[in-house]
């Protein structure tokens, strides 16, 4: 069950002078605030309820802008998993927006007051980890990284995780289609028989 987000912000803004910097910088800031808002209007809903669930938003975290999926379950935030590795070919310059997580080690989040009033929930961790369930366990990918030479896939396929979760903002371009495909695939072979779970982004694409 996913939410979909963009996979890097595309900038409409065709100016690249200082002004532009401000104004960039002024549009993620709200965007990080709106979507603490409209993840606290999710948790305060059952959507979140006995399912697990994997959200993408902006995180700021010490200062430092990072894309992220949100893992909650029972209207709890489990994970706050950074992006690894950003896309920075074809149409995207992902860097102008986000830094790669480069940390070996879970970090402490303090949760913003618009969620901890809707879930009582103050901190969760950031950085890279899987979910252990009772008979399984969950990792993830983010877009680019299924792309890259150094896919997490991999590891986690090495370390046992079984499903390998990767929600993607890839945009259309001709027979892309079968070179994502054909990463899929492979990603699943590795994972030494376990699911390798993909959902691209609909919309925001012209022509989809």
């Amino acid at each position: 069950f996913f939410f979909q987000a963009e996979d890097g912000i595309r900038d409409f803004c065709l100016s690249r002078g200082l002004g532009d910097v401000y104004k960039r910088q002024e549009y993620m800031g709200d965007t990080v605030t709106h979507s603490w808002q409209v993840l606290a209007e999710i948790l305060a809903t059952d959507l979140t309820d006995d399912i697990l669930v994997d959200l993408g938003m902006p995180v700021e975290h010490r200062g430092v802008l990072y894309n992220c999926r949100i893992v909650v379950l029972n209207r709890q935030i489990l994970l706050i998993r950074p992006k690894i590795s950003l896309a920075m070919d074809g149409n995207y310059i992902e860097s102008r927006f986000f830094t790669e997580w480069q940390k070996t080690q879970l970090e402490d989040f303090l949760l913003p007051e618009v969620v901890t009033r809707v879930n009582g929930q103050q901190q969760t961790k950031i950085g890279i980890a899987v979910i252990q369930t009772n008979d399984t366990e969950v990792g993830y990918e983010i877009c680019e990284e299924l792309w890259s030479p150094s896919s997490p896939h991999v590891e986690l396929g090495l370390d046992g995780v079984e499903i390998i979760v990767n929600s993607s903002g890839s945009h259309h371009e001709l027979y892309k289609i079968q070179r994502r495909v054909g990463l899929i695939l492979e990603a699943s072979k590795k994972s030494g028989g376990g699911c390798y779970v993909y959902s691209n982004l609909i919309g925001c694409d012209g022509d989809r």
